[in-house]
């Protein structure tokens, strides 16, 4: 990630819009960044790491806090960086949570965080991200980093140079899986540990099936095939199987020989069984045939009659068809005399009905003059008809003339009425106009009051809060003041506390070589053999370890001074701020208000307030008014144009009303004339048709009553001549039949003595029908081969029983029953016998089958496990298979750093990683250790002091850049930024690190420093100078 562009608003120190261009330095890939403490040097990574991150550089510094001081309140805060990645270019801006002055009335609005990537191309700006999470997560991506780790590595804060070089095993892993993509390595690891888990379960689970068909095996001499200690072996229990189940083949042979002994006993029972139920059957049917035969001669008698029956019904129907005929005629006979009589009463009645319907037809035929009148009525209306149709169409034209005159003038009236409203009202407008117009002028003089009012108000307030920030600001120096006196103090005692371990240390060693001194041998250090004074004896002195922990104490105390100091200065030059801006509010407020004072300042607000509260109900109110212009404007125009509309419309009315009136006038005139020509009640068509078809309707009924009187009668005659000749043809008819039946009564009388019927009900009761014979006919047929059956049957049965006895059933079910219980119980036996042998067959060929499968998944295992056990750490280096290839890079970061560090320190020091194959942690291996030349011994890397720890971290950070690039990486770390760091360094190590620096420009990594060190400024020819003003920061680079 190179920076191209960097721009801060309202952000630190920087007030307004600070932009920083990179380009500038061209070739140049190092520049130093120089300014005042306090100024903002710091502030420039703060914005680099807060654009791509949202996080300051520092740890005690939030997003929210980067608010600049010094920026207007209307000024939104805001970051913006474009740098370039792998030859793409980027631009990220991000604003943080901020407070913004409300539009209208006091107060703030809190405005949530926002952020935004593009990608620059030649087409323009593309659209990454659009807002702060999908930003966050896409830098991440880009960049490849997060932000602890970014300042580890690229960015280096001030204070936190050396947490890199002393970080824990599982830290620095973080930082070098991003930095050389080694999570496949990992994966491996995690694959081997898949495969071994599921091969561990695979042989798990065969043993728990081995062990589960073992359980189910039946053994049927178990104690006999195989011993207790060998139970739990598969093997073993395998064989004693194989044995058990030959035995169980014998036991199985013996029980079906039993189980045929029993079934054959079994058979000869049942076949006993069957054959003495037969005999039984056959006494009970002989009994049987006994009962019936006694029935059947019982019933003889009955038949006997049946034949009688059937022999008298054959007679009585040879008497049949004569009886019919005679009968047949009989039913004329009667049928004939009914008709007569009837013929007879239809004479009588039609005789008298045509006396009657002849008087009728006589009066009808009196009627004549009535009729003539009827029809002379019809012929008179009818030449009515055109008279009628003519009056009523012209007194429907005088009617309409009538209504529309009168419609006319009502639309006449209602056209003035309205007329003389909108008159009324274009009045009402005009005056309510001349009320808004007044009320537009005043609102406008009352604006400007208001406006001048609230200026007035602004300034107080804004006056109120300056003077509270003023007092906070001088409670806040207070007690700034308070801490930087008690870190001075501080950072003194531990000077003192210092120098005294120098003094014990040194004093100590001096007695060491004091003892050893002898009087005529030179001494050690300084050649002479004369020891006049030698140093005192002393008990010990402070260690190494002791001074270097309080070196930790002095520096961290300077650490705290510092910031302290940095803070005050920052109080101190808002507090001046403060008081000058105050000076200028001041001035601006006495001019605008008279007699004005700190005293008076919250009496003249109220009274602002107040007058403010008054003019603003006024301007309600005449806003109200003022609104209603354009509307009353709008409503008078129409109002105008509405009366105009009225005046046309009114004259045109005249007008149409006048020529309504003149035609009503002359119609109604020659309506009059033709009132005496026409009847009144025939004045309307309607009246006139209805007259005309009552008319019509009474001469029509009058000439259809003759019609109908006269049809009758001739009706009548002729019903009358039909009736008298029927009766003559139906009189001889009855005398012929009459004479018939005679004759058949007789031959029917001497047939029925012939068959010996003395009188007819005898012949009737012997009467049978053909389907009553037919029954008596089938049951004599019935009894008669029933009683030869049954007969029959009785002499085989008495044959085939004689000199035989009933068989014992009973006896016999008790054996079969005694013999099925035996029989149950061997084939239960048999089947359960049966049943174990097909199981433990089963278990044996699955078991077997699974000690093939476990020996195989075993052989997989004893790879497979092997490989995960030493992947997982397990092995002579106690380390993790990912984290030995990180430690493999870690070594060829350190050869690269350590060619550096060499340099930086004369040779003195050189960074190791720690190699404990002690350690059971199998998360260590990544951590370092410096070896001491001047020692010769090995210590870590946390005991070394400030500006050591700096040219360590700095040495470490090259090599990582080193190797990183040699490796193409997915990271790109072509920047590096160092806050402070190099004040820690005596002139010879500065010169070190300077050159070790330089040599890192060729392959064109880009450094940013932050010191105070003038070496650093006059041997690098970019330098970045940060100014501090009492108005803010600013920047500007200068290059020689």
């Amino acid at each position: 990630m190179r920076p191209l562009l960097l721009k801060l608003q309202a952000f630190g120190p920087y007030a307004k819009t600070e932009v920083i261009d990179f380009t500038v330095l061209e070739n140049r890939n190092m520049f130093v960044i120089s300014g005042k403490t306090g100024a903002g040097k710091t502030t420039i990574f703060d914005g680099i790491s807060f654009a791509i991150y949202g996080k300051a550089s520092g740890e005690d510094r939030a997003g929210t806090d980067l608010r600049s001081h010094f920026a207007e309140s209307d000024l939104a805060t805001e970051v913006s960086l474009q740098f370039q990645l792998r030859d793409k270019t980027y631009l990220i801006w991000r604003a943080p949570q901020q407070e913004k002055p409300k539009k209208s009335g006091e107060g703030s609005t809190t405005i949530g965080a926002k952020a935004e990537l593009y990608e620059i191309t030649n087409e323009g700006k593309v659209l990454l991200a659009g807002n702060v999470r999908d930003t966050d997560e896409k830098i991440k991506q880009i960049i490849g980093l997060d932000a602890n780790q970014f300042k580890q590595i690229l960015m280096i804060p001030q204070g936190d140079f050396k947490k890199l070089l002393v970080s824990e095993s599982k830290d620095k892993e973080q930082i070098l899986q991003k930095l050389f993509h080694t999570q496949i390595y990992k994966k491996i690891e995690e694959k081997l540990k898949e495969d071994a888990t599921v091969l561990k379960r695979s042989e798990e689970q065969v043993q728990f099936e081995m062990q589960s068909l073992m359980s189910d095996i039946v053994w049927l001499e178990k104690e006999a095939v195989v011993p207790e200690e060998q139970s739990q072996h598969p093997e073993s229990v395998l064989d004693a199987l194989g044995k058990d189940i030959e035995i169980r083949k014998e036991t199985l042979l013996n029980l079906q020989s039993q189980l045929k002994t029993i079934e054959d006993q079994d058979k000869r029972l049942q076949t006993e069984l069957i054959q003495a139920k037969e005999l039984l059957g056959k006494f009970a049917e002989r009994d049987k045939l006994k009962q019936e035969k006694v029935s059947l001669d019982q019933q003889k008698e009955e038949i006997t009659i049946c034949k009688q029956t059937i022999e008298q019904a054959q007679k009585a129907n040879l008497l049949d068809k004569q009886e019919q005929s005679y009968l047949r005629i009989g039913r004329r006979v009667k049928e004939t005399k009914a008709i007569v009589e009837n013929l007879r009463q239809q004479e009588a009645d039609l005789v008298t009905k045509i006396a009657s319907l002849q008087e009728t037809y006589n009066e009808e035929l009196g009627k004549a003059k009535e009729r003539e009148d009827a029809t002379t009525k019809v012929f008179n209306l009818q030449e009515l008809r055109n008279d009628v149709l003519s009056f009523e169409s012209f007194s429907k034209e005088v009617h309409d003339a009538e209504a529309k005159s009168k419609e006319c003038h009502q639309k006449r009236i209602n056209l003035e009425n309205k007329q003389e409203a909108e008159a009324q009202r274009l009045s009402i407008l005009q005056t309510q106009l001349a009320c808004a117009q007044k009320a537009a002028v005043a609102f406008s003089d009352i604006t400007r009051e208001q406006e001048k009012n609230d200026t007035a108000r602004k300034m107080l307030n804004d006056y109120k809060a300056s003077l509270q920030k003023q007092v906070k600001l001088k409670n806040d120096l207070n007690i700034e003041k308070q801490s930087l006196q008690h870190a001075e103090k501080l950072v003194e005692q531990e000077k003192e506390k210092l120098a005294l371990l120098e003094k014990s240390m040194l004093h100590f060693h001096a007695s060491l070589l004091a003892s050893e001194l002898e009087e005529g041998k030179p001494c050690a250090v300084c050649g002479s053999t004369s020891h006049p004074k030698p140093a005192s004896q002393t008990d010990n002195g402070a260690s190494q370890e002791e001074l270097e922990e309080q070196k930790e104490k002095l520096a961290a105390a300077e650490k705290q001074k510092d910031s302290a100091v940095q803070k005050h200065y920052q109080l101190q030059v808002q507090f001046e701020h403060i008081n000058a801006e105050l000076d200028k509010q001041k001035q601006v407020i006495v001019a605008s208000l008279e007699q004005f004072s700190d005293e008076l300042l919250n009496e003249e607000a109220d009274k602002l307030e107040e007058k403010s509260r008054q003019l603003h109900v006024q301007m309600n109110e005449l806003a109200e008014q003022k609104q209603q212009l354009p509307l009353l404007e709008k409503q008078i125009n129409e109002s105008k144009s509405a009366i105009e509309q009225l005046r046309l419309g009114l004259k045109e009315a005249k007008k149409t009303e006048d020529n309504w009136r003149e035609r009503y006038i002359q119609l109604n005139t020659k309506l009059e004339t033709m009132h005496t020509r026409l009847p009144e009640q025939l004045r309307t068509v309607q009246a006139f048709e209805q007259a005309l078809q009552h008319a019509v309707t009474a001469r029509d009924r009058l000439q259809q009553l003759l019609e109908t009187k006269q049809k009758n009668l001739y009706t009548a005659q002729q019903e009358e001549t039909k009736v008298k000749s029927a009766l003559e043809t139906n009189g001889k008819t009855l005398q012929s039949l009459e004479s018939e039946l005679n004759e058949e009564r007789a031959l029917f009388k001497a047939e029925m003595e012939k068959q010996g019927f003395l009188h007819y009900n005898l012949y009737v009761a012997a009467k049978k029908t053909e389907l009553e014979i037919q029954d008596y006919k089938t049951r004599i047929e019935r009894y008669e081969t029933e009683y030869q059956r049954v007969q029959h049957l009785l002499a085989n049965l008495e044959y085939t029983l004689k000199d035989k006895d009933a068989p014992n059933i009973q006896l016999i079910e008790e054996q079969i029953a005694e013999l099925a219980g035996k029989l149950k119980k061997q084939r239960d036996e048999m089947n359960e016998q049966t049943m174990y042998a097909k199981q433990n067959e089963n278990i044996a060929g699955k078991l077997s089958e699974l000690l093939v499968k476990q020996k195989g998944i075993l052989e997989k295992y004893e790879q497979i496990g092997h490989l995960y056990e030493m992947a997982k750490g397990q092995n002579r280096y106690r380390i993790t298979f990912e984290r030995f290839v990180l430690a493999a890079f870690l070594n060829d970061i350190l050869l690269e750093a350590n060619e550096r560090l060499r340099k930086m320190t004369g040779g003195r020091y050189e960074l190791l990683r720690k190699n404990d194959p002690t350690r059971k942690n199998v998360q260590s291996g990544l951590e370092l250790t410096v070896f001491d030349q001047y020692t010769g011994m090995e210590r870590h890397v946390k005991t070394l002091s400030g500006g050591e720890s700096f040219k360590a971290s700095l040495a470490l950070a090259l090599g990582l850049a080193a190797v990183v690039q040699n490796n193409a990486g997915g990271i790109s770390l072509e920047t590096m930024f160092i806050d402070e760091g190099f004040g820690t360094l005596d002139p010879e190590s500065l010169d070190q690190a300077i050159e070790a620096l330089l040599e890192i420009q060729s392959n064109g990594r880009l450094v940013g420093i932050i010191s105070h060190v003038p070496e650093l400024k006059e041997r690098i020819d970019a330098n970045l100078e940060v100014i501090s003003t009492q108005t803010g920061s600013t920047t500007r680079f200068h290059l020689n």
